[in-house]
């Protein structure tokens, strides 16, 4: 919880014996995409060239978040677990 208005200070010192908390600074718990900006994607620029010519569908299947390619992908994780857990049972 960032605490940033004298509001804020009131609102937490009327509630803080109720909850678990611990005091850090900024720099200890910023996520990274709040530090910098996320890098842009290799396909970023042919994704979204892709998605204005043909749309949402047929560019999903072919980045391959739906359809056969999405579903294989599915099945090569299931099929990976499957094979750990019988070889950590072996």
């Amino acid at each position: 919880m960032l605490i940033n208005t004298e509001k804020g200070r009131e609102i937490f010192d009327a509630v803080k014996d109720r909850l678990d908390y611990f005091q850090t600074t900024t720099d200890k718990v910023m996520q990274t995409h709040l530090r910098e900006p996320s890098k842009i994607h290799p396909q970023a620029k042919e994704f979204e060239e892709y998605y204005a010519k043909y749309g949402f569908e047929p560019t999903m299947k072919h980045f391959g978040f739906i359809g056969w390619r999405y579903k294989i992908k599915g099945l090569k994780k299931i099929m990976v677990s499957i094979i750990r857990k019988f070889i950590r049972n072996a």
